[in-house]
Formats: C-alpha cells, sequence, structure tokens
C-alpha cells in the first residue's frame, strides 16, 4: 500500500506533487485535473475505515429477495401439511369415535360392540352394534344402524334404525330395572338430560321389532312389530311417543290380536289407545288414561262384531277353533281419586256354542263397580244365559302394576217344564240335549196322561282376569238339570 501526501501552501499555486511515474499510456501534458482524477483513483480509503470501490460495487450488485414467492411455497407446504393431518385424523376418528363410544357405554353400566363407524357431515353412524346391561337382566339390543348427531361435541338425537330388543321377565320386574338404572345413571342417558345449549337429546327407534317373553304371566308372549318410538326430555319432564301398527300377544299357544297401539306421555300424564282392528281407523278400541302411575280412566267400546275381527282367539273362552261367536262390550272404568274406583260394563257374548251346550245361546252381563281400589265390589249385577238369569257377584282389585277381576254368577232355578217347548237348553257335558229331552218327556206325557216333567234347570259360572296374568284368564258355563218324569201325577 502507498500512502501519498499533499499539502497546499497556495490556493493560487499547485504545489510539486510527489507522484509516482504516470502509469504507461498516459498523455503528457495532460490537464492537471487528470493527474488529480488518477490521484484519486488510485487512493485506498481503507486506510481510513470506508469500504474499497470494489466492495461498495458488489454490495449494489446484490440481487433483491423474492418475498412473494417465499410466501407462496411456505403456504403451499402449510396447505400440505393440513391435508396430510386432515388426513390421518379421518383415517383415525372411526377408530377413535368406536372407542369413545364403547366407553361411554361403558360409563353407564352398558357392554356395547360395534363393527364398524362411518362419518358424516355432522353427524356418525354406528354399524351392526349390540348393547346389553348386568343392571338390566334379560334384556339385550341390536341395530344395524344407530346414527348419532351432534351440535359440537354434543350429541342431540340417537337414531337407531332396525332394532331388535328382546326382554326376558315380568313387566313390574323389567319395569323396576329400568328405574334403578336410570336412577343410578340419571342425566347421562339420551333423552334424560341436557344437550347443547340446554337442549334435550332424543332418541329414536325406527322400524323397530320388541320380542317380550312372560311380560304378563308364564305361558304369555308379546310380539311388537314396526314399531316406532321418540323419547325425549321437555323441561324436567319426559315426553315418550310410540307407535306399532301390529302388536300380537300370544297366550298360552293361541294368539290375541293384531292390535294397533299408541302410548303419548308428557310429563305425568300418559295416554294409551289399543285398536282392536287395526283396518279401521275409528273401529273397536281402549283408551287408558294414566296420572302418574295410577290409571285414572279405562273406557272400552266394542260394537257387536265376530270374535276374530277383534283379534281374540275364540279358544281364550273355551269355545272350539273357527267359533262364529260375537263380542259386544261397554266398559267406563273411574280411579279419580286415590282411594276410590268405579266402573260400569255392559257385556254380550252371542252364539255361544260348546260341548256343553247343544245348541249356541247368548250371554249378557251389566256391572256396577264401586268401592276402595283394594277391593271394589260388584253392587249390582245381572246375567242372562239363554232363558235363565241370575245374580252376578265379585270384585275388583286395582294394583300398582294391574288389576284383577274375580266374578262368579248363578242362574235358576227354572222349572224343567219351562223348558219343556224350548229348543235352546243347556245341559251337562255328556247327557243327553236338555231340549230333547223335555220334548220326548212332554210328548211321552200327553201320550199317556198320566205323567209330567218334574225337576228344574241349574247354571253356574265364573271370570277371572288378572292383567298381571294373563294366562290365569277363565270364563266358566256349567249348566246343570234334574229333570225327569213323574207318572201318575207323582212328585
Amino acid at each position: 500500500m502507498t500512502l501519498y501526501t499533499v499539502s497546499v501552501s497556495d490556493p493560487k499555486e499547485e504545489p510539486p506533487l510527489d507522484l509516482p511515474a504516470p502509469p504507461p499510456g498516459a498523455q503528457p501534458g495532460a490537464h492537471p485535473s487528470a493527474k488529480r482524477k488518477y490521484v484519486l483513483d488510485d487512493f485506498d480509503p481503507a486506510v481510513v475505515g470506508y469500504r474499497s470501490t470494489e466492495e461498495r460495487k458488489a454490495g449494489a450488485a446484490k440481487p433483491k429477495r423474492k418475498w412473494g414467492k417465499a410466501a407462496g411455497t411456505a403456504g403451499l407446504a402449510a396447505v400440505l401439511l393440513a391435508v396430510v393431518v386432515s388426513t390421518i385424523t379421518i383415517l383415525a376418528l372411526p377408530g377413535c369415535l368406536k372407542r369413545k363410544c364403547i366407553e361411554a357405554a361403558a360409563a353407564r353400566g352398558v357392554v356395547l360392540t360395534i363393527d364398524d363407524v362411518h362419518l358424516g357431515a355432522g353427524r356418525f353412524t354406528l354399524v351392526n352394534a349390540t348393547a346389553s346391561a348386568p343392571e338390566l337382566p334379560g334384556v339385550s339390543a341390536k341395530a344395524t344402524e344407530i346414527e348419532i348427531e351432534m351440535a359440537g361435541l354434543t350429541p342431540m338425537r340417537v337414531t337407531a334404525r332396525s332394532p331388535e330388543l328382546v326382554i326376558d321377565g315380568p313387566y313390574e320386574q323389567v319395569k323396576e330395572s329400568f328405574a334403578k338404572w336410570r336412577a343410578t345413571h340419571k342425566g347421562s342417558i339420551p333423552g334424560d338430560g341436557a344437550g347443547a345449549g340446554g337442549a334435550t337429546p332424543r332418541l329414536v327407534l325406527e322400524g323397530a321389532h320388541v320380542a317380550w317373553t312372560r311380560p304378563f304371566g308364564a305361558n304369555v308372549k308379546l310380539d311388537v312389530l314396526e314399531m316406532r318410538a321418540e323419547i325425549g326430555r321437555t323441561g324436567t319432564n319426559d315426553e315418550v311417543h310410540v307407535l306399532s301398527p301390529h302388536v300380537i300377544v300370544n297366550v298360552g299357544g293361541s294368539n290375541v290380536g293384531p292390535w294397533r297401539i299408541t302410548y303419548d306421555r308428557e310429563g305425568a300424564d300418559a295416554r294409551s289407545r289399543i285398536g282392536f282392528d287395526p283396518q279401521l281407523a275409528d273401529g273397536p278400541n281402549a283408551i287408558f288414561v294414566t296420572s302418574g302411575e295410577r290409571i285414572a280412566t279405562v273406557d272400552v267400546s266394542i260394537p257387536r262384531t265376530q270374535l276374530v275381527n277383534v283379534g281374540i282367539a275364540p279358544e281364550l273362552f273355551g269355545l272350539p277353533a273357527g267359533s262364529s261367536t260375537q263380542i259386544e262390550a261397554n266398559i267406563r272404568f273411574t280411579h279419580s281419586v286415590a282411594n276410590r274406583v268405579d266402573a260400569k260394563a255392559t257385556l254380550g257374548l252371542f252364539a255361544i256354542k260348546t260341548a256343553a251346550l247343544p245348541v249356541a245361546l247368548d250371554a249378557k252381563a251389566e256391572l256396577q263397580v264401586a268401592g276402595d281400589p283394594s277391593s271394589a265390589e260388584v253392587k249390582k249385577g245381572t246375567l242372562s244365559v239363554g232363558p235363565l238369569n241370575g245374580a252376578v257377584l265379585g270384585t275388583l282389585r286395582v294394583f300398582d302394576d294391574g288389576i284383577r277381576i274375580d266374578l262368579g254368577w248363578k242362574a235358576g232355578p227354572l222349572p224343567c217344564d219351562a223348558f219343556a217347548s224350548a229348543p235352546s237348553i243347556p245341559t251337562v257335558t255328556g247327557a243327553a240335549p236338555l231340549g230333547d229331552l223335555a220334548n220326548q218327556l212332554k210328548q211321552f206325557a200327553q201320550a199317556t196322561g198320566i205323567a209330567k216333567v218334574t225337576g228344574e234347570v241349574r247354571m253356574e259360572g265364573s271370570l277371572i282376569f288378572d292383567s298381571r296374568d294373563f294366562g290365569t284368564a277363565m270364563v266358566r258355563f256349567t249348566p246343570a238339570n234334574t229333570c225327569d218324569l213323574a207318572l201318575f201325577g207323582g212328585k
């Protein structure tokens, strides 16, 4: 490095400069300023702390960063990362939901199995699910699909499609088991607790089949087909709506039904309707209204029709299969206060024919019952069977889980000669038809003039019905006679 020293004594006079030889090719006699330019170009500014000319030029030529392109590359990477994470999440979510559902069911005492989980917008579906609970012995369920609609992370609606519910055990026992299970897991059951924003999750069953053995007795089976049910809660009140167009009760091998049944409950009040003829919307029916655990009213209206038209097998009345017996019924039952029940009933069976009755008979009964629910007595009761008339006695008992009716009657006695011209007279099983016997005796007495018909006719019967055990239901007619022929005016 060469250090140059410049000293100026007079600005009007250029001082002599101690300069190196001009570079080759320099023009002699050049203007002094050219010498000064040469000196400045050869000056090294690094000696006083400045960057050299080459460094300044290199800095000025440095390219600018392309921030737009860099940002686009980073955004694309973020999108790709999000796609990868989302794909992994989607692939893992069904397994996670399956595990969470099984864990949630276990927390409520339910053993749940699931084949698969399908995802949808705001919902997911459990495929081929089965459920049972140790706290609910004899109860199990399965469904081909259970769709769960969500509001955020909260289930709002649980819909089971084509579920099958299998129950074994008496109605009251199963009812108590459900009540205890529900109390144990209160607020955590669909339809029993608040959902998002205070709303209530609802449980919906579509196309359900319920097969229940022993609900109302050891020999009773209940089949509920094509049932739709919706269970939820409005405020603090339960809300239940059930409809099945095809309900069959099998009692000891004989079917009752099919009947159409609806059940609607809001809070403590509920209404049930049985349509005995599903083909007739306004046909024969029974309506039950309950208040809390008490049956408040029962209204039964059956215009005269054949037993088969209301789904009742003639065998349940001790009649032969295929019997053309007809039924008529009008019943009104009230239990408006806890310590009293009242009931009025008009019942009729027409064209009754059994082995003990060689000809068809009609039976009609009228009853009035009033008193304490534990044992309300028949205050007024009459029964007529053919030409026989008698009184009906008995009791009506109301329980928390059903009712029991015990009735008995006696008709007669009626003198045998009053039947001599009557063809429709009952007789005891295995005996000759009373009408035929009376006619024979009458003809013999008329022919001889020395005989007369003696004796009398009686009939006894009973009816038992217990809604808690259909197997005990029974209707019995026992006709008897002592008809005879007295010779020579003897007694």
